[in-house]
């Protein structure tokens, strides 16, 4: 979770990562700071932004998409979680359901909510 904005324009949102952790990281740093993005990617990742009023996804490129579909996963267990998203698995079962199919996707997890 991260607060983001200046005065009382702040919010609170949440920003998944997968990937890279290092560049990831320095998207969250940058995010909501208002700075111009590096003018090249330093590495690939994919970063999930929940904020209050949607949900978008962004990469290397640092370029918003907004999502538009009720749910969305990244990481290299994406494509499992949403076959389990689709037959109606909550977002920890679809998780724990890619996780049981892709090596690289693994444990702990953990759900949070924006309110």
């Amino acid at each position: 979770m991260k607060v983001v904005g200046k005065g009382t324009k702040r919010r609170t949102v949440l920003l998944g990562t997968a990937g890279g952790s290092s560049p990831g990281l320095v998207f969250v740093d940058w995010y909501g700071t208002g700075r111009k993005p590096p003018d090249e990617p330093r590495g690939s990742f994919t970063i999930l932004i929940v904020e209050p009023d949607g949900v978008c996804v962004s990469d290397e490129w640092y370029q918003m998409d907004p999502i538009v579909e009720p749910y969305h996963a990244i990481g290299c267990g994406a494509k499992a979680a949403f076959v389990a998203l689709d037959m109606g698995a909550t977002a920890l079962e679809a998780v724990e359901a890619a996780a049981r199919r892709d090596p690289y996707t693994r444990g702990p997890f953990h759900t949070m909510t924006l309110k």
